[in-house]
């Protein structure tokens, strides 16, 4: 009989991302562990994946809510941000997961606070800004100052930090 380290992997190594979240949830664990076939729970949670691919994600529905509670214009947003308008679209849709900096990118182009901000990386599945870091804390301080992120890129550059991109 496998062990339980060898199926938790076995799971991941199949899955990815979706199933190592799912497998640490302990309910579901319990149900992985007593199944005496590992390879028919694979193919349930590699269905489920698929079914979850393609859905707007909690993100993009914030992202519309923002924008209709802001009433801004879509082109506003994703050029004050430095997007694409079609990877804003994508996002806005759920079909693209926008990584940390994309999400600060566009809490400087809603103009968000720094709570604001905290609460948009939360809902993304991101870490708070940490004032400890330097990177985080002069992205907070030009947030609370309504700086605009070229401004802050430079300020960030200024002091060889990485750039919002």
């Amino acid at each position: 009989m496998k062990s339980e380290r060898n199926i938790i992997l076995e799971i991941t190594n199949e899955l990815g991302p979706l199933a190592t979240s799912a497998v640490s949830y302990n309910p579901l664990k319990s149900i992985v562990l007593g199944a005496l076939n590992v390879k028919a729970l694979i193919k349930k949670i590699s269905m489920l994946n698929n079914d979850i691919k393609g859905q707007p994600t909690l993100i993009s529905y914030y992202i519309e809510n923002i924008c209709k509670k802001l009433d801004v214009k879509n082109t506003d947003i994703f050029n004050a941000a430095n997007l694409s308008k079609s990877y804003f679209y994508q996002i806005k849709k759920g079909q693209k997961h926008p990584s940390r900096n994309t999400l600060i990118s566009l809490c400087f182009a809603f103009q968000l606070n720094v709570s604001e901000t905290n609460l948009f990386l939360k809902k993304g599945g991101y870490n708070d800004l940490y004032f400890r870091d330097t990177r985080d804390a002069i992205i907070a301080h030009c947030l609370e100052k309504k700086l605009d992120l070229i401004t802050t890129n430079i300020e960030l550059e200024a002091l060889n930090l990485e750039i919002i991109e």
